[in-house]
């Protein structure tokens, strides 16, 4: 017959010895995915926001297009307040685009980061065993 006690004494041995830890390494999984679906959300409505100004901007423009200038108004001055619309509407969609970049490298670079210190806690806490030229 099988001694319990020989056996309990056993794993215990066997989860000393262990390099990693099973519970750590999931609570470690659990806080990255976590903190990586924090961060893709708020990215992405970054981008929905942006993406919805920037679509407001572009229609505001059509429909400015559409528009006829005054008779009594002079030719050349309709044209240079139409021009300088269109220069400061341009002004816009580029702002609005180089935010919509910011976000997307943002996201990235967030990533990263998140990435690296999930590496670097992860080595730390859930394998104490490994040895320093591992880490």
């Amino acid at each position: 017959m099988v001694d319990p006690t020989k056996i309990t004494a056993e794993l215990s041995t066997i989860r000393a010895d262990l390099p990693v830890h099973l519970m750590d390494a999931q609570k470690q999984a659990a806080k990255f995915f976590s903190d990586f679906n924090e961060l893709t959300s708020k990215t992405l409505r970054g981008i929905l926001e942006s993406q919805t100004e920037l679509l407001r901007l572009e229609a505001n423009q059509a429909s400015k297009a559409f528009l006829l200038p005054k008779v009594s108004e002079d030719p050349g001055t309709a044209l240079s307040g139409y021009l300088d619309d269109l220069h400061a509407q341009a002004d816009r969609v580029i702002d609005q685009t180089r935010s919509l970049t910011d976000i997307w490298r943002n996201y990235g670079w967030g990533l990263l980061s998140l990435c690296a210190c999930n590496y670097r806690k992860g080595l730390t806490s859930i394998a104490p065993n490994l040895p320093p030229d591992m880490r």
